[in-house]
């Protein structure tokens, strides 16, 4: 099956202009935006596109500046409850379109994953409930995207393909003024967000979306100026964020990229004058400089001037997080302390529900995935875990395409510094959609 590499303005339009209005919505009042929600949930039980979409949008519109955008507290019911009638209307489809066949494996080892938490978390969490709530939204959330990308035609993958840039365009376009005025800066006068509600959000974002966007380059083999331009701007915007994760996880991905991609890689690069020439005009332009590109690089690791030494300012940031959670792995290395659960219970701050006690919300802080992974899930859990990612993902680094692995790397990458992907409450959403975007692309190629 192949995708034409013609993209519909058209689309871009309208897409742009969904996105724009319910932007401006959620501006005009809180109830609009739930109202956009509430649309966004009915649209989800329709078609696996629209699923998509919703689940995109959803994001977006309860990750607003709150200096900016003011929210309601329903609005992230209704976006858990877009995953659950996404999943409905996948059931209720009965899986009769797409390859029944792509994601079996991994669909199992997450719910293999899934019901070792489970049963893990009644013996071992300090808050079991909280436990099992979070690996069943988990589990819906993982098992709703992977369900409708199972589902999509070339034609409609491409339709989701126009409405990611879209998306990415119009966060792009309405977050430049803000550089210049204090709304940007909301959270701690100093990072910028844009439009988002957290820098570190903003810079780790832009990290993914500007592999997404300039990895498009390099599949099509030509620049194309509204895609250098989104690159350019999402450079910039990684660094004003003052995220180091952002800006590491681009460059680690990359790097990493072009070695699982090496041979295409350079053949492409170095035979594809187009890519050389700019390049190495580019280098020419900015030797003079470098002493002021090093040391401005040298002030963003530090956090400007916060620390005297890049790797005091690194385990300033994430170091204690990290050996947090490495000595609750040692205290139990094969079957952890509890999915979701803090590196000290007892500070965990836990929302309920007025009515039923219920738990609503527990959110903690874990730095690096991997060893988070390893404390509440143990070395048994955690394997499980990487065999799911190992099933899932497969295919793209078989084919050892750059333009399909870097996005990918890209979502990992940022993992090692901000633990975003057992969140749907969060932000996984869109970044798992990240991923299964670049791996359904690879099953066109097989």
């Amino acid at each position: 099956m192949k995708i034409s590499k013609a993209y519909s303005s058209k689309n871009y339009i309208n897409y742009s202009f969904i996105i724009a209005l319910s932007l401006f919505s959620a501006f005009l009042s809180p109830q609009l935006n739930t109202a956009v929600l509430a649309i966004a949930l009915v649209l989800s039980f329709y078609s696996a596109k629209y699923a998509i979409i919703s689940i995109s949008l959803s994001w977006l519109l309860t990750s607003l500046n709150p200096g900016i955008f003011e929210s309601s507290s329903i609005n992230i019911f209704l976006k858990q409850g877009i995953y659950f009638a996404t999943l409905a209307g996948v059931a209720l489809r009965g899986g009769q379109y797409g390859d029944r066949g792509l994601f079996t494996k991994a669909q199992g080892a997450v719910l293999v994953f899934a019901c070792f938490v489970i049963v893990n978390s009644i013996f071992v969490s300090y808050y079991p409930v909280v436990s099992i709530l979070k690996v069943v939204l988990f589990t819906i959330g993982l098992l709703s995207v992977m369900l409708c990308y199972r589902e999509l035609s070339p034609d409609k993958w491409q339709d989701i393909e126009e409405w990611f840039i879209s998306l990415f365009i119009v966060i792009t376009i309405v977050s430049l003024p803000l550089i210049v005025m204090t709304y940007g800066y909301t959270r701690n006068g100093s990072g910028f967000q844009g439009i988002l509600n957290h820098p570190q959000l903003f810079g780790t974002i832009y990290a993914v979306f500007t592999a997404f966007v300039a990895g498009r380059m390099w599949q099509f083999k030509r620049y194309r100026w509204d895609y250098v331009l989104l690159t350019i701007l999402g450079i910039a915007y990684i660094y004003f964020s003052e995220s180091r994760t952002g800006l590491l996880g681009l460059v680690l991905s990359f790097g990493f990229a072009i070695l699982f991609s090496f041979q295409k890689s350079v053949k492409i690069f170095l035979l594809n004058k187009k890519f050389v020439i700019p390049i190495f005009v580019l280098a020419i332009i900015i030797i003079p400089y470098y002493g002021q590109i090093a040391s401005g690089l040298t002030d963003f690791l530090l956090k400007s001037q916060q620390y005297e030494q890049v790797d005091e300012a690194l385990q300033a940031s994430r170091g204690n997080l990290f050996l947090a959670s490495y000595n609750n792995f040692l205290e139990n290395p094969v079957i952890g302390n509890g999915f979701g659960i803090a590196s000290d219970p007892l500070s965990m701050q836990i929302e309920r529900d007025p009515i039923l006690g219920m738990p609503i919300s527990a959110s903690i802080e874990k730095g690096v995935v991997p060893m988070a992974l390893l404390e509440e899930n143990g070395l048994f859990g955690s394997f499980i875990f990487f065999v799911f990612l190992y099933y899932l993902a497969r295919k793209p680094f078989r084919q050892k395409e750059f333009y399909l692995i870097w996005p990918i790397l890209a979502v990992l990458a940022i993992n090692l510094g901000e633990s975003a992907i057992f969140s749907f409450n969060a932000w996984a959403g869109i970044l798992w959609l990240i991923i299964l975007h670049h791996v359904k692309r690879s099953s066109f190629n097989a």
